[in-house]
């Protein structure tokens, strides 16, 4: 499976969005990162790896949470089993990287699942964190069921759920951008019952918006915290 990195930062890029970063790269040191070797180079990874359906947000989530348009956010990458990441060099040498990595669509069949995550076993066994991406409008987890239970389980301690389009929740106004009191209410029933029906800890169940910018503090703090525990 080909990786390609879409852009590379210094990790001060991030940790000026998301100050609370400060000591990510000295908590990283406790542990070994994924062994990767790029530019005739040998480097120490810490993969973040974005995974849900086609046009739930994947690419957009990662591009809001770094503040760049690196990825393309069309279905495009549902055609290819390569990943695309944004890298961030955690050290002057550029020998440790952080790197938000998009997998191509899935939980759409069992075969195409079977197949993807086939692929990408080592890099799952190998990721800090899993960012399983799912839709504030949804409400059919037939097949996101199924891969958690297949799939995903031995990695519980690392994934966040994260609820993109929160702006999306009912009952929606087009006067203004900002989440109502109603609103908040809903998703908030939602992260329950979600944090349910996965069988995980609602701390680890996060609402946002990335094409609204909302909550992405919360979904990033969340992403330190399983990376770190």
């Amino acid at each position: 499976m080909q990786i390609t990195i879409t852009r590379e930062y210094h990790f001060d890029k991030l940790s000026a969005r998301f100050p609370f970063l400060e000591y990510l790269p000295e908590e990283l040191r406790r542990h070994s990162g994924r062994i990767f070797n790029r530019d005739e180079r040998t480097t120490e990874d810490y993969q973040i790896l974005f995974i849900g359906k086609s046009g739930y947000g994947k690419s957009s989530t990662i591009n809001a949470l770094t503040g760049h348009n690196a990825m393309q956010t069309s279905d495009i990458e549902a055609c290819t089993k390569d990943a695309f990441t944004v890298e961030y060099s955690l050290n002057a040498q550029k020998t440790r990287y952080l790197s938000f990595c998009d997998l191509p669509g899935i939980a759409e069949s069992e075969k195409t699942d079977n197949e993807y995550l086939a692929l990408y076993e080592n890099m799952l066994y190998h990721c800090f964190c899993i960012v399983y991406v799912l839709r504030a409008d949804m409400r059919d987890y037939t097949r996101d069921l199924a891969l958690f239970r297949d799939k995903l389980s031995p990695y519980r301690a690392r994934i966040v759920i994260a609820i993109n389009c929160a702006d999306k929740a009912e009952p929606t106004s087009r006067e203004s951008t900002d989440l109502t009191g109603e609103q908040i209410d809903n998703l908030e029933r939602k992260r329950s019952s979600v944090s349910q029906i996965f069988h995980m800890p609602k701390e680890q169940v996060i609402y946002y918006s990335a094409r609204e910018r909302i909550n992405l503090d919360a979904l990033m703090h969340q992403i330190y915290n399983r990376m770190t525990i």
